[in-house]
């Protein structure tokens, strides 16, 4: 392949990849268990996050106004870098399927980069790091930004029955624990309600669990119409997406966290970008080379957000 053709296949890739990705994010994971922000006209570095607009609270004018701010100090992101390598052989180049199509290298590029971004936000939830209030993202002593404290987290035995076996719940045992998260959820979300709804939590929850005996009890309580033979209806069908982490890491097996993904809401990490979408790049074939690289370089930030909007549960 010359240089000139890898040119034009670069020219005809990064527009398909980028209308690629663009399809895919809206109904992606990514968008409901991360903050995505785009800083890559700004290129600010670090990224100070501030949520100014989450929690306004109308109050009476007195004297002076008070200054309303979510942190004490702004959420502070710095990018990593990532990328995605490939190659070709150059001898081979002019082969039948070889490197030709662009459509299938925009499709593979724009698939992986994606993917990546939501095993990054994924990483935030798997080790538990430090969230804007100098705790642990589940943790029982969280405070909201009034200084009103809080837990987003419900141990067995003390906030859940523990379970006969901890990595195969029943299906009860599943509810029940389904009902103790929502009803935490619920407190947590609705701390500055003056009066809230039931309803508000009922709605956009993504339940994330770990293992295959606990996707096992969540499914059967996601799609089985009665829990058990001749029992009452399954008061919960439908009621949430189920997400099976296929690679939690060192993140408890048996725990699960379900996730208030309202549209447009908080979420409990956050994910700055620095590339909208990173460019496709082809190296240019070197005589002394049979295998030419290409690939995309991406440059991201993530960083545990909210705690308020999930909970873990421990067995």
């Amino acid at each position: 392949m010359t240089i000139d053709a890898l040119r034009s296949l670069r020219r005809q890739v990064i527009p398909i990849a980028l209308d690629i990705y663009d399809r895919l994010f809206p109904t992606s994971l990514l968008p409901a268990l991360a903050q995505v922000v785009d800083n890559s006209q700004l290129q600010l570095t670090p990224y100070e996050v501030e949520w100014w607009n989450a929690f306004a609270t109308l109050r009476r004018w007195i004297d002076e106004k008070s200054l309303q701010r979510i942190f004490t100090n702004n959420l502070s992101v710095s990018p990593e870098d990532w990328e995605i390598t490939m190659a070709y052989d150059r001898t081979k180049v002019n082969e039948s399927g070889v490197l030709v199509n662009p459509q299938e290298v925009a499709q593979t590029f724009a698939v992986g980069v994606l993917r990546g971004r939501l095993r990054n936000v994924l990483d935030v939830y798997r080790t538990n790091p430090v969230a804007y209030d100098g705790n642990a993202l589940y943790d029982a002593d969280h405070a909201h930004f009034d200084d009103t404290p809080y837990s987003n987290v419900l141990p067995a035995g003390v906030d859940v029955a523990a379970r006969a076996d901890a990595s195969a719940p029943t299906y009860q045992e599943a509810e029940a624990e389904m009902v103790a998260a929502k009803a935490r959820l619920f407190l947590n979300v609705a701390f500055l309600e003056e009066a809230a709804e039931a309803a508000q939590i009922d709605q956009n929850l993504i339940a994330i669990v770990r293992s295959d005996g606990v996707y096992s009890a969540f499914k059967g309580l996601l799609e089985l119409e009665r829990l058990e033979a001749g029992g009452p209806a399954n008061r919960l069908k439908g009621t949430f997406r189920l997400v099976r982490d296929m690679k939690p890491g060192s993140a408890d097996p048996n725990s699960w966290d379900l996730v208030h993904a309202e549209p447009g809401g908080l979420r409990p990490a956050v994910q700055v970008l620095w590339k909208a979408f990173p460019n496709v790049e082809f190296e240019e074939p070197k005589f002394a080379k049979k295998l030419t690289p290409f690939g995309v370089e991406d440059k991201a930030g993530n960083k545990a957000a909210f705690p308020q909007v999930t909970v873990r549960t421990y067995n």
